[in-house]
């Protein structure tokens, strides 16, 4: 018994390793698809509210 729970236990064990080790991505460099905003600033400045001129007058 303890035999067949030592050969579970490193198939498991390897069946980890693989799983952690596995590529899942491109290689190479990203490219953005059609219609894509990417790379953009954020937050996006025309969704920014200008200060009030209370604020910019004490800010000095």
């Amino acid at each position: 018994m303890r035999r067949r729970q030592r050969i579970a236990c490193a198939v498991l064990l390897a069946a980890a390793a693989a799983a952690s080790v596995s590529a899942c991505g491109k290689r190479g460099k990203l490219e953005a698809p059609e219609g894509s905003t990417y790379p953009q600033s954020y937050p996006a400045p025309e969704t920014m509210i200008p200060p009030y001129e209370d604020e910019t007058e004490n800010a000095e």
